[in-house]
């Protein structure tokens, strides 16, 4: 499933782009709470490995312009 935030804007970390989409799995049992957290613009986006190896069953985003992804982070 993939979600687009209305009106917050978020900007991929590589190329600026605001062509970002959030890509949900369906099993994921705290999806709720981090879109939540999504539409009130309390995360960030990393591409970092640092940071997919303490969040890896976070949300993950793809940039649909430089096709660059990574996870969602709370702030």
């Amino acid at each position: 499933m993939t979600y687009y935030s209305p009106g917050i804007k978020y900007s991929c970390p590589q190329c600026e782009s605001n062509s970002i989409g959030f890509v949900i799995d369906r099993k994921f049992k705290e999806w709720l709470n981090l879109m939540k957290l999504i539409n009130e613009n309390k995360v960030q986006l990393s591409n970092l490995y640092k940071d997919y190896k303490t969040n890896s069953k976070s949300i993950n985003w793809m940039c649909y312009k430089c096709r660059d992804c990574g996870i969602v982070v709370p702030k």
